[in-house]
């Protein structure tokens, strides 16, 4: 299969549940593919906004992706995400993911970060880690997560309070099991190890 490309500007998606008396609604919705063909990178770039009820939010990004011929096996690259939210309680202004790849079985460099206010403290944290999941996507691994955050709010015992965590964390879906090792927390003052 080859394709010269794919682009859609500007579509809207509303989805309404008269019983429930819900309502969710995406709108300017971009997406353009480059040029595909198997076996070769393609550039895909990707936007939207949205509503559901009293939430608001919006996702915007690109990837490169590479298909097999049979498309059994696939492969992600320079992977970024960049979304907001907000509802009454909570408004966070960016949150952004960058994965340098994405393959299953293997490690994947992963760099994030998180701006706004949730239940009435300021939040600014960012962090790195290696992601691994397997084939089966039964096995899910987080190793070096490294987490600087700053926090802000009343509800604190001290604020501004600058709290750091490294910790490693698996989860395994076929049982239900989270594991989670924490080799340091600190929160101002307060260490643990």
């Amino acid at each position: 299969i080859n394709l010269a490309g794919i682009a859609i500007n500007n579509a809207l998606l509303e989805i309404q549940d008269r019983k429930a008396g819900t309502q969710t609604k995406l709108y300017d919705v971009q997406l353009q593919v480059s040029e595909f063909a198997a076996d070769t990178w393609t550039k895909v770039d990707f936007a939207a906004k949205g509503s559901n009820n009293q939430q608001q939010f919006g996702a915007s990004g690109n990837a490169e992706i590479k298909l097999s011929k049979d498309f059994k096996q696939y492969a992600l690259r320079n992977i970024v995400l960049d979304a907001n939210f907000s509802d009454p309680a909570t408004r966070i202004d960016s949150a952004k993911l960058n994965l340098a790849t994405f393959e299953f079985d293997q490690a994947n460099a992963l760099t994030f970060s998180v701006k706004g206010i949730a239940s009435d403290m300021k939040l600014d944290a960012n962090g790195s880690a290696s992601v691994k999941v397997d084939k089966a996507i039964s096995q899910v691994g987080v190793d070096k997560l490294d987490l600087t955050a700053n926090l802000e709010g009343a509800a604190l015992p001290q604020s501004p309070m600058k709290v750091t965590m490294q910790s490693s964390v698996a989860f395994d879906m076929t049982k239900h099991m989270l594991n989670v090792v924490l080799d340091k927390l600190s929160a101002s003052a307060l260490q643990v190890d």
